[in-house]
């Protein structure tokens, strides 16, 4: 009795395991076929240097960097609080946030 438990067992290992590297295989070859139909043809295009350059902030020639300067924010104080409210726009709010890197 136990041994035939044993070996049911052992079957269903060897069957998990087989389902196993069938999945793994199928995602090798699905991205495979991803890279083979699509990144390879589209790192061949001459638009690839020009989006890769600029992920990696790379100027292209006749390119330059633009920085806006904006102005203090507006600081005002309340007689009955002691709190000082700092009104931001998002376009502050991102630009001190980068900043803080």
């Amino acid at each position: 009795m136990i041994g035939s438990i044993r070996t049911y067992i052992n079957y269903l290992n060897i069957q998990t395991s087989i389902e196993t590297v069938r999945e793994q295989t199928q995602q090798i070859e699905e991205q495979k076929r991803y890279e083979e139909k699509f990144v390879i043809p589209y790192e061949q295009t001459y638009l690839a240097e020009y989006f890769l350059a600029h992920e990696n902030n790379i100027l292209l020639e006749g390119e330059y960097i633009i920085r806006f300067d904006i102005g203090a924010p507006n600081v005002q104080t309340q007689d009955t609080q002691e709190e000082i409210s700092i009104q931001t726009t998002p376009q502050q709010a991102r630009k001190e946030f980068i900043d803080d890197l």
